[in-house]
């Protein structure tokens, strides 16, 4: 079986370099587990697309459920209710945990109700049709979703489970009234006198915490962690070892080649290490993945990559953003100065701005430091220019 997991939503059987965003993860987790109380404000996880958010995300929700944590997971989206969504969610959790029991019970059910959530008596769960329809004006009532929070985490306790764990992934798409209440129930579990555990994690693009700050000033005060390319060690053993486990071994020159296509990013490293392995279809223990297997499976990532992701990036981008990532491609693919893509262009940098801002916001682009710009993921400067010639052509 290939060992290898791009975008499959399954955690790879290898995670490097993230050992520190573990430790935190976990220590969120025990703390809520030994304690019974909440253990601290929400860990948020900001970086571009094929960093791994989703996948440290994906081991939190494991890791939860195999703790006893009642888990409830959702994806934001901007036309539905976060709050909502969450509520269906946790109303499965804990209706799957038998929850259903005790003087609490009924009060449960009547914040669910606020939230147009019902769940029976035997643990089904029904959505108000009104989910299924354009968002409202105003979010459900913020405190009965609070409150929703904190008494299924009692509910839990009450029967011999650490506490609620609640995750959320693309947290940057929901609506500005979304995350304010979002940030407000974290606030206000924290300053409670129960402090029940609740632990909250979630992950989003690089423009996250300005969008959370942004909805509530005091979020600046949550734990936002940071995600960066792998380093050379970190990246070599998320290739090599998930073939070792299965004694299959790549030459020095097939990884060489890989760990230089993918230059740190976890999901390359996925790809490539997929389509490299399809490409010497290994026999069995004993197999190797030779230079010629990694340059046909290099070659198909690559296409793969334009068909998919490069591509929608592109389609997405306006024809200003597509300006500047001619422009920015021309440059290379390593950080190049806002002040060299403003020439290039013959504009101004102030005149970039918002067209900059964009860019970041699709997570398309980055700042890595004061003045500078990249792209989000390698190769992806090869496909602009390509790109550009192809329309050019046309």
């Amino acid at each position: 079986m290939n060992p290898y997991r791009p975008g499959a939503g399954d955690v790879p059987p290898v995670v490097a370099g993230r050992e520190l965003e573990l430790i935190e993860l976990h220590g969120r987790l025990g703390t809520a587990a030994s304690y019974g109380h909440f253990p601290g404000p929400p860990l948020l996880f900001a970086a571009p697309r094929g960093l791994g958010k989703t996948t440290l995300l994906q081991l939190a929700r494991r890791d939860a459920e195999q703790g006893g944590f009642v888990t409830a997971f959702a994806a934001a989206d901007p036309d539905t209710s976060l709050l909502i969504v969450l509520a269906q969610s946790i109303a499965e959790a804990a209706a799957t945990a038998g929850l259903a029991r005790g003087d609490r019970w009924s009060r449960w059910r009547e914040r669910l109700a606020a939230l147009s959530v019902e769940v029976s008596l035997t643990g089904g769960v029904k959505l108000a049709a009104a989910m299924n329809q354009p968002a409202p004006e105003q979010p459900p009532d913020r405190v009965a979703f609070t409150r929703l929070l904190g008494e299924t985490a009692t509910l839990a306790r009450q029967e011999d489970r650490p506490g609620l764990a609640i995750l959320v992934d693309e947290l940057q798409e929901a609506r500005e009234q979304d995350l304010r209440a979002f940030a407000y129930a974290a606030q206000e579990l924290a300053g409670s006198p129960d402090r029940p555990p609740v632990v909250i994690v979630g992950a989003g693009l690089p423009s996250l915490p300005d969008r959370l700050i942004a909805a509530a000033s005091f979020a600046e005060r949550f734990t936002y962690a940071e995600l960066r390319i792998l380093s050379p060690a970190a990246a070599a053993e998320a290739l090599i070892r998930p073939a070792e486990a299965l004694r299959v071994t790549w030459t020095r020159e097939a990884a060489d080649a890989v760990l230089d296509a993918a230059r740190g990013y976890p999901y390359l490293l996925q790809l490539f290490g997929s389509t490299s392995w399809s490409a010497a279809n290994p026999a069995g223990p004993g197999a190797t993945i030779a230079l010629a297997h990694a340059q046909q499976g290099l070659d198909i990532g690559r296409q793969d990559l334009g068909r998919g992701m490069f591509r929608g990036r592109w389609a997405k981008a306006t024809p200003a953003e597509r300006q500047f990532l001619i422009a920015l491609a021309t440059l290379g693919e390593g950080p190049a100065r806002i002040a060299d893509v403003a020439r290039h262009l013959d504009r101004q940098v102030k005149d970039l701005s918002m067209v900059r801002a964009g860019l970041i916001d699709k997570g398309v682009i980055q700042a890595p430091g004061r003045g500078q710009i990249e792209f989000t993921i390698a190769g992806f400067g090869d496909f602009v220019q390509a790109q550009a010639l192809a329309d050019d052509s046309d």
